[in-house]
């Protein structure tokens, strides 16, 4: 699944530049690059979360038709999405969390159960080509790898982009504030509402991660001393610390939308 997906035209500099995406199926090599776009895109006690990390190596090998970059025409890397398949039954009650969700999909192709819906999991756009309508290309060919995979769905539980600073209040609390124009203050979230996207609800706790206090204070640059909940640099909610036990405990909510599908 290799073709030219679109032409940016820069005026300010007299530049074209073409953009195309490729998928994993094409060229598996492409795997090396995720991690350029995780560091950039999200803490990293997120991206070495244990979950993720047992189940990467299947996730990126058995739905790699379903991954793809896009690159430019000098085969740089300007976005990547990766996506998973899902017997989801229509309900909101039969969507899981983040962790769920992986080991989930992996049980269900492994028992050849055929998938509805496609579920987004990872998307970013490099910083330098932020605002270039990347997010748009997106959109249509998530939409494009539904239909072709005649799944009826397109799915995705959402981080929001500014909970990071509002770390003391719940999610159901962030979720009540309101921009100036009435919109849910976060603007990732609110994106997806303007698209047309169904809120399909909350799912609590969707990623937790526990780890020794050693390996937080290398993931945060903190020490922990005494038990107690703290705040951490890139985190939604506090941790919540053991020091007797030695842990660390960090769990965060997403919000799952049905996004529209798009030609």
């Amino acid at each position: 699944m290799i073709g030219k997906i679109r032409t940016l035209n820069n005026k300010a500099f007299g530049l074209v530049m073409s953009l195309f995406v490729k998928s994993f199926a094409d060229d598996p090599t492409l795997a090396s690059r995720i991690s350029e776009l995780e560091d950039e895109s999200f803490p990293q006690f997120l991206n070495e979360e244990p979950t993720w990390q047992q189940t990467q190596d299947a996730i990126l090998k058995n739905f790699a038709h379903y991954h793809y970059f896009i690159l430019n025409d000098e085969n740089k890397t300007v976005g990547i999405n990766i996506n998973v398949p899902l017997c989801w039954d229509g309900s909101p009650e039969d969507l899981p969390g983040y962790n769920e969700l992986l080991l989930r999909c992996l049980e269900e192709y492994e028992d050849g159960a055929k998938p509805t819906a496609l579920v987004g999991i990872f998307g970013a756009v490099a910083p330098d080509s932020q605002g270039q309508g990347i997010t748009k290309l997106f959109l249509r060919q998530n939409s494009k790898l539904t239909r072709d995979h005649s799944m009826t769905n397109y799915l995705s539980p959402v981080r929001p982009a500014i909970k990071q600073f509002y770390p003391t209040f719940t999610f159901d609390e962030f979720l009540c504030w309101r921009d100036k124009n009435g919109g849910l203050i976060d603007p990732w979230l609110n994106s997806f509402v303007k698209l047309g996207a169904k809120n399909l609800g909350i799912a609590y706790d969707s990623i937790t991660v526990t780890a020794s206090l050693k390996k937080w204070t290398e993931w945060t640059g903190l020490e922990f001393p005494v038990s107690g909940d703290y705040v951490i640099p890139g985190g939604h909610r506090p941790l919540a610390v053991d020091a007797v036990e030695d842990t660390g405990r960090y769990g965060e909510d997403h919000l799952w939308f049905d996004i529209p599908l798009f030609d």
